[in-house]
């Protein structure tokens, strides 16, 4: 299953919602989503609260970008995580990207950030 997008842009950033499944064939596809967005200067808030399965892909994903994000000061945030995505970076110990409960404790991650601007 391929994965689809949405977006919606936000004061300090992008909230891109995410539908399906991360896995190895859609993992380059969500990639380039997530640094198409920073390459407009974006911070990104990451919605997977339609995210149906997620493997280490997605985890090496969002370990690369994470560390590009912060390079380029900005902010990568993953909000609404399903429980799938929950128990994986549970059982791993995943810390690289910050995880919100919903899209205001987002924004508010998002205020507290420096941008080095």
């Amino acid at each position: 299953m391929s994965l689809a997008y949405s977006s919606e842009n936000l004061p300090r950033g992008v909230l891109l919602h995410i539908r399906g499944e991360v896995d190895l064939a859609s993992a380059r596809d969500l990639e380039d989503q997530l640094l198409h967005h920073l390459d407009q200067g974006h911070d990104v808030i990451a919605d997977f609260s339609d995210v149906s399965y997620f493997d280490m892909s997605g985890v090496h994903v969002f370990e690369r970008c994470s560390g590009i994000f912060r390079e380029k000061h900005r902010a990568l945030v993953i909000v609404d995580a399903s429980p799938v995505v929950q128990k994986v970076f549970r059982i791993i110990g995943f810390s690289a990207v910050s995880v919100a409960m919903n899209k205001e404790e987002a924004l508010a991650l998002l205020r507290g950030i420096d941008h080095g601007e």
